[in-house]
């Protein structure tokens, strides 16, 4: 039963218990619902100021039964449906028979992933903006733990009902990409699937269309990041509200192009390169970026970031720590083309030396053409005679 105090609240009577809604409410309830975990101050009360469980309508959610919070940080309370919140949704739903509902959670699933997890929703909202900002309609949005149930469901199609399986998924890789080609996300060549964080559903002009979101945060390492950072995915964000490891910020620049071209990987160069190679004091107040010379990446450029253009071989590029990084016999010249003085550029290459990251041979190749001079060799100690 649903009816409109004078209030101006709703009025819903459901399993002998009465509730009291403001539409904001419902739409908090909605979201959180759709996401698992929101951070409060990601949601807005009727008067678009951020929740606070301490007051308000946050407040008068937990009261009511229908929310639960939970701490991410010391001072950052997310919150989550409880199951009577989510099967009063579920008792409101207009779209009871679409096959294309949305689906609402409840509860704290990944507790280990609860800062990730967080991240999802606000990711959404800067993809949701830009979509709306062409007319888009979003329809609905789809988890990851959703998005792998269904390929669940493909892989272990021919185990149903057969007493002699032994639980073993009985696809090959061709047909696991013909799955990929149909539902979307990336597959390599093994048979490899890529899942998105969240997947955007939504038409512009009656067509419709679907945009893949990916949070990076520090506890992606190694393979994973490597695999999640190539996926291809549309949108790729980290964000910076929780503590993140001391690269995080040469992985947010490099992700940069990839939130409108996924096909392009930013390198992190020049004077930024430096310092990830231990390499002379230098410690510019901007990120280092180079792009293929074919890329033109028409949106505005963070103040944070330089780009730069060059095509770079796989002999340019190495890894640190997941992070795509010029070598540092690159990262010395590219840093020297533009206009590092002299004394830092020695240091580098004194310090490559030094650290073995750059060879003698090479060492010397480069003090010699970016420095027009040789290396100083170290003086040698006379040895000492004793008199007798």
């Amino acid at each position: 039963m649903l009816d409109e105090c004078a209030t101006g609240r709703w009025h819903i009577r459901f399993r002998d218990r009465d509730y009291t809604l403001r539409g904001s409410e419902s739409r908090t309830l909605a979201s959180v619902g759709a996401f698992r975990v929101v951070p409060a101050h990601d949601l807005r009360d009727t008067f678009d100021k951020p929740l606070d469980p301490r007051h308000g309508e946050l407040w008068h959610l937990r009261d009511s039964g229908l929310v639960e919070t939970v701490r991410i940080d010391r001072d950052k309370p997310a919150v989550t449906l409880t199951k009577e919140g989510r099967d009063l949704l579920e008792a409101s739903r207009r779209d009871a028979d679409s096959p294309d509902r949305q689906t609402f959670t409840h509860g704290v699933q990944r507790p280990r992933e609860l800062k990730h997890d967080a991240e999802v929703y606000r990711a959404y909202l800067e993809e949701a903006e830009r979509l709306h900002d062409v007319d888009a309609n979003i329809h609905r949005v789809v988890l990851e733990n959703e998005l792998k149930a269904e390929y669940q469901e493909f892989l272990q199609e021919r185990n149903r009902d057969r007493d002699d399986s032994d639980g073993r998924p009985d696809r090959d890789p061709s047909e696991i990409q013909d799955w990929a080609r149909e539902h979307d996300p990336p597959c390599d060549d093994q048979g490899h699937v890529q899942f998105p964080d969240v997947r955007i559903e939504y038409d512009i002009d009656g067509r419709d269309h679907t945009l893949d979101v990916e949070v990076m945060t520090p506890h992606y390492r190694g393979a994973h990041a490597a695999a999640k950072f190539g996926s291809g995915f549309t949108g790729v964000y980290r964000f910076t509200r929780f503590p993140v490891s001391p690269l995080g910020n040469y992985m947010e620049a490099v992700l940069w192009p990839q939130v409108r071209r996924p096909d392009v990987v930013g390198v992190i160069s020049h004077q930024s390169a430096l310092p990830i190679h231990e390499l002379s004091d230098v410690s510019p107040a901007r990120v280092h970026v180079t792009l293929p010379t074919t890329v033109r990446i028409r949106r505005e450029v963070p103040k944070g970031l330089v780009i730069h253009h060059a095509d770079l071989g796989p002999a340019d590029v190495e890894r640190v720590e997941g992070v795509p990084v010029t070598t540092p016999a690159r990262s010395i010249r590219d840093a020297h083309a533009s206009h590092l003085g002299n004394d830092l550029v020695g240091q580098a290459i004194a310090d490559g030396r030094r650290s073995g990251v750059l060879s003698i041979v090479e060492a010397g190749r480069l003090q010699r053409e970016l420095l027009g001079t040789r290396p100083k060799r170290p003086r040698a100690t006379p040895a000492r005679v004793d008199a007798r």
